[in-house]
């Protein structure tokens, strides 16, 4: 006889904080299942085609934020700007050294992190030494001891050319902005075959984990399931996902449907 299976559906996924913690802290201990099955739509793939990788699928986020600030030195006559201590230079050097250590927008394996600083603002006037430099950006990882673990380089990073410039510069992180998504191998195992018996076209996709995230990550922080991709790509091509244009052909939907049937049937 079929195990009971407890349908949830990802309040406030997209939001910030995201739903995950919040049904998770809702849910009595006898609620929790020990497996959990979830999907993604995927226009990458060919439409109803299941794609599925152990391990790391997706990345952790998380804000990272450093703020410069300089000196304005002598400000009038032939001392002018004597002293003065460039935020924006020091700023520039701070990115420099740290996009020598990550790049690119989706971790690997073998590159576990990757961090992309999106707002770099300084000074006031343009005639005049920019003292303050504000970054801004968000770290991602594949799991949070690699998160942590870059935290803390940022932190040196920052302090020695603190410590070799005339300014004070403060790094401060916002961790769990979204978790890191882990498949586990054994559920990825149970969607493999329940494809299998039920004939779907079933795919060891993507090759590598993709820089984005899902709060779905929550779920599988301190349980086992996994997390997999349903194609639907149309023909002439499909628009991304998050637009306006983006739609699809409801019908793939039965595919999850039929997977999560056969699992339920077959409980772990």
């Amino acid at each position: 006889m079929s195990e009971p299976a407890l349908l949830v559906f990802q309040q406030a996924e997209e939001g910030h904080p995201s739903g995950a913690p919040r049904v998770l802290r809702g849910l009595p201990g006898y609620l929790l299942p020990p497996e959990f099955i979830g999907f993604h739509l995927w226009p990458e793939l060919p439409a109803g085609v299941i794609g599925l990788r152990s391990g790391a699928l997706f990345t952790s986020v998380a804000g990272v934020t450093i703020h410069v600030s300089g000196s304005t030195g002598r400000v009038h006559g032939t001392t002018f700007g004597k002293d003065a201590v460039d935020g924006l230079a020091i700023g520039h050097e701070i990115y420099t050294a740290l996009s020598s250590m990550w790049s690119g927008r989706h971790p690997t394996d073998y590159q576990p992190v990757s961090l992309n600083i999106g707002r770099f603002e300084a000074g006031d006037e343009p005639n005049r030494v920019p003292t303050q430099c504000l970054m801004r950006g968000t770290l991602r990882a594949l799991s949070w001891a690699e998160q942590d673990r870059a935290f803390e380089m940022i932190r040196e990073t920052a302090a020695q050319i603190e410590g070799s410039r005339d300014a004070r510069v403060h790094a401060s992180f916002e961790s769990g902005i979204r978790p890191p998504v882990r498949n586990a191998a054994a559920s990825v195992s149970r969607v493999r075959a329940a494809c299998g018996h039920l004939g779907i076209d079933c795919r060891v996709y993507p090759e590598h984990p993709v820089g984005v995230s899902d709060d779905f990550g929550w779920y599988l922080d301190d349980s086992k399931g996994v997390l997999f991709f349903l194609g639907c790509a149309a023909m002439g091509g499909s628009p991304d996902l998050h637009t306006p244009t983006f739609d699809f052909d409801e019908s793939v939907l039965l595919n999850y449907v039929d997977v999560a049937a056969e699992l339920a049937r077959n409980p772990m």
